[in-house]
């Protein structure tokens, strides 16, 4: 964040989703992400804005859409930022209700529900498995539990495997096109029809959520770069911040904090 005071949260990633839950005070950088975003405030409250508004928003719960930039700020809050891959099931189904037009406030019916569910997770500091499980319920209660069957090309689907088998070294897309039987011009173009996005920044997500994935286990940040196939924890770093607007070192792994019971109407 810039202008940050405090971070502490937890990260968990599973194939097609990753949650950061915690509290944090001060604003991000204006950034951008691959993956929609829901954002439930647990406690206190958040601001989000986009480039084109002027004014800081209030939320308690809103989706963002895919490639939105735009920026959050909080004092002392306690969110939970679930990123949902666009391409997936999950993805296709929040798109068909939320839009991708813009930030989009979730109903307090959903909001309360939703928070519920993450706050009663997040009390448990050893709950990691639970709170995975509870994001993924988020995502169920914001799509009316309707999980949009989508047609993917099996070949881009197979891409995508080999694509994360090998984020470790370099990943060349005539490669990969050739391992799926495609030719080159062919799987660039059906790449984009599938994923939403081309193939080098597609792998570079990738790569942040592998890193992402290294950081929730307790690896270093310097670990977690080599495993994800950045050139250095440099490159991730700015990677990371342009994505999130943090730096991967503002994440405290062990911190944890209990959240008060208003979400529930207490």
């Amino acid at each position: 964040m810039a202008d940050t005071d405090a971070v502490a949260g937890r990260v968990y990633v599973w194939l097609g989703g990753s949650l950061w839950i915690g509290r944090s005070s001060g604003t991000t950088t204006m950034h951008v992400h691959h993956a929609i975003q829901i954002t439930l405030v647990l406690e206190g409250s958040v601001q989000l804005k986009t480039p084109p508004d002027a004014e800081w928003t209030d939320y308690q719960a809103a989706v963002i859409p895919s490639h939105l930039h735009h920026t959050l700020r909080s004092s002392r809050a306690v969110s939970a930022l679930i990123w949902v891959e666009p391409e997936s099931p999950e993805g296709h189904a929040l798109l068909d209700r939320f839009g991708s037009d813009g930030i989009q406030r979730i109903p307090e019916v959903l909001y309360r529900e939703a928070a519920t569910v993450m706050a009663s997770a997040y009390e448990d500091p050893h709950n990691g498995a639970g709170l995975i499980a509870a994001a993924q319920q988020v995502v169920d209660i914001l799509t009316s539990g309707v999980r949009r069957h989508v047609a993917v090309d099996p070949r881009i689907l197979s891409a995508i495997e080999i694509i994360r088998s090998r984020l470790q070294g370099p990943i060349v897309q005539d490669e990969i096109a050739e391992a799926v039987f495609l030719s080159p011009s062919r799987f660039r173009h059906l790449f984009v029809e599938e994923t939403g996005m081309a193939f080098r920044p597609y792998v570079l997500w990738l790569r942040l959520q592998k890193a992402l994935e290294c950081i929730s286990a307790g690896e270093s940040p310097a670990n977690a770069a080599v495993a994800a196939g950045f050139s250095d924890t440099a490159h991730m770093t700015r990677t990371f911040s342009r994505m999130f607007g943090i730096t991967p070192g503002l994440l405290d792994q062990k911190s944890t904090r209990k959240i008060s019971r208003y979400v529930q109407g207490e």
